[in-house]
């Protein structure tokens, strides 16, 4: 909590500490401080003992961003050493971004430093030119790197940095202009200004639409959960009756967005249960997402599954040592612990070898997206013979459904 803060006023603690270098000419040649018209600026008297403050003041955001250096460059070490107590200590600086992306925290926080710092510069053209440089670069690195863990995050930067862009501009018209023509600038900034706002429109739009599209109609009901090896026939069989349905195999091009898809665009989190799928790292971080967030869950017990018991989940992370991996997402071994007992309270269906059990699962699952009558004439259906294969198109083991 108190480095949410802190990150959140660094700007204002730059801004303070810099107040008493802000100085306002007069034609007279002397200068006095933008805030206080009656302190000289000529760091002698109330001035310097301003500037004192100031320099004591700045200590609090240099401490704050020589901190924040030191946690991305000990981050890498600490996770291969899975010290959870320092990724949650520090997750307000470094959950927000994409593993590997975390040292945008650091270039935020100079760029809200620099921002302190225009108003310094004596000249408004250099201070107006500093502050658009900041807010194209920002755009830039936003677009280019995506370091966001969550796209909205980065269209929300995007649209701020064009609507500061719009207001600079607007405000350039106000700055005074001292001998040059302002014709020509005054031309420029329109033209800039013309083609800037319809850019922005669409982009206020397209988030509007994309949020109120995922807030109310998720882009999948169902999110196939499994282990490839084991359940992937299976998976493949569900996604072609289902139809609405995330299967990594078809939907997912950047793993880094795998969480991010469940949160964002799924209904339904559907686990297939296969023997071993409790020892993958990414299966147990989909269900961790599913339970803090919220999203509904349903198991589908295949055969040979058991939850693991309490002594099971108490060495949990000698059984599965890659677990350790997830810290990476802000999950920790706790978190993992708590979930595994969580999957004793969710709603649960068996598929053994029996036809039938299929049907039932397949009708359980198209209730949960009030669905229960629906049906598909263009979609296969299962028809009754003595045995039934599910094939899927990665080379893998066949699984075999033999009908009593």
């Amino acid at each position: 909590m108190l480095g949410s803060l802190a990150l959140l006023f660094f700007i204002a603690f730059c801004t303070a500490a810099l107040e008493p270098f802000q100085c306002q000419p007069h034609p007279n040649g002397s200068s006095t401080m933008a805030s206080n018209i009656g302190a000289l600026c000529n760091f002698t008297g109330e001035h310097f003992d301003l500037c004192l403050i100031g320099g004591l003041l700045a200590i609090l955001p240099a401490g704050f961003l020589t901190l924040a250096l030191w946690v991305i460059r000990e981050l890498p070490r600490r996770r291969l050493a899975a010290d959870e107590r320092f990724v949650r200590t520090f997750s307000f600086m470094v959950l927000r971004f994409r593993p590997g992306c975390e040292a945008f925290a650091v270039f935020n926080m100079v760029r809200n430093a620099m921002f302190a710092f225009a108003p310094v510069i004596p000249l408004p053209s250099a201070s107006l030119l500093l502050i658009y440089v900041l807010l194209y670069a920002t755009a830039v690195v936003v677009v280019l790197v995506r370091p966001w863990r969550f796209s909205w995050a980065a269209y929300t930067e995007v649209l701020l940095c064009g609507v500061f862009l719009v207001v600079l501009f607007q405000g350039t018209f106000l700055v005074p202009q001292t001998g040059a023509d302002s014709g020509p600038p005054m031309v420029m900034c329109s033209i800039a200004i013309g083609l800037l706002l319809p850019g922005l429109a669409l982009i206020s739009l397209a988030s509007v639409v994309q949020h109120v599209r995922h807030k109310y109609r998720k882009q999948f009901h169902f999110f196939l959960s499994h282990q490839k090896k084991a359940s992937g026939s299976l998976a493949r069989l569900l996604k072609m009756e289902l139809r609405e349905a995330f299967l990594d195999a078809d939907n997912l091009t950047d793993l880094t967005q795998l969480l991010p898809i469940l949160t964002e665009q799924v209904e339904t989190l559907v686990l297939l249960a296969s023997p071993s799928v409790l020892t993958r790292k990414w299966c147990l971080a989909e269900l961790v997402t599913a339970r803090f967030r919220g999203i509904s869950t349903v198991m589908v017990k295949l055969p040979d599954f058991f939850l693991p018991t309490e002594e099971h989940i108490q060495s949990f992370e000698k059984t599965v040592p890659d677990i350790l991996d997830l810290q990476a997402f802000g999950i920790g071994m706790a978190d993992v612990t708590g979930t595994l007992r969580w999957l004793r309270a969710v709603s649960t269906l068996s598929l053994s070898q029996r036809l039938e059990e299929m049907d039932e699962i397949l009708d359980h699952l198209r209730l949960t997206k009030g669905k229960a009558n629906a049906s598909n004439d263009s979609a296969p259906k299962l028809t009754d013979s003595d045995r039934v294969i599910l094939a899927d198109q990665d080379p893998q083991p066949v699984l075999t459904l033999p009908v009593e």
